[in-house]
């Protein structure tokens, strides 16, 4: 889907093309093919004149409530997440944990 209209049609190894993907979600993205199913795998990238950037995070990225603990930077982090909500690997700026569960934003 692009702008609420159908993009491609097809099977996933068919419409999962780098080019089509980046244009769609206007992102830098990778795909590879998944070693045993025609299901393309993909990451997406960060911005590359990001990374050239030196970043740092510090205690002060951190904001503790009562009953929630907070990481806030100025820029995403790659993260990995085995939570209910938001699992696997993504891009996040913000992670809060409340408990038991976490949550990605």
């Amino acid at each position: 889907m692009e702008a609420g209209s159908v993009k491609a049609y097809g099977e996933p190894h068919e419409v999962i093309i780098e080019q089509q993907i980046m244009d769609v979600y206007e992102a830098r993205i990778s795909t590879q093919a998944h070693p045993e199913q025609p299901k393309p795998q993909m990451a997406i990238l960060p911005d590359f004149e990001e990374q050239r950037k030196e970043k740092s995070v510090s205690l002060s990225n951190i904001q503790k409530g009562e009953d929630y603990i907070a990481f806030i930077a100025e820029f995403p982090l790659k993260v990995l997440s085995s939570a209910v909500h938001n699992a696997g690997l993504g891009w996040y700026a913000t992670r809060v944990s409340n408990g038991g569960s976490h949550s990605n934003l």
